[in-house]
């Protein structure tokens, strides 16, 4: 079970969040680009790079696709 509680102030964001995922369970952080999806997810694992592993001739659907196979 991984349990956070995440509070972080950067110069235009607010971040106060807390959550629970239970083993098995899948989360997903949904929004729009530059919405901050990202800025939870270096707080809990350091820095982290998001277009290394991507495939831009892709869509969305495809690299998730391409992912789990």
């Amino acid at each position: 079970m991984l349990k956070a509680d995440i509070q972080l102030r950067l110069s235009r964001l607010d971040l106060d969040a807390a959550f629970t995922v239970e083993p098995g369970e899948v989360v997903a952080l949904l929004g729009p680009n530059g919405s901050g999806k990202s800025t939870p997810l270096r707080a809990l694992m350091g820095l982290m790079f998001q277009d290394y592993l991507l495939f831009p001739h892709l869509s969305a659907v495809e690299n998730v696709a391409f992912q789990r196979a």
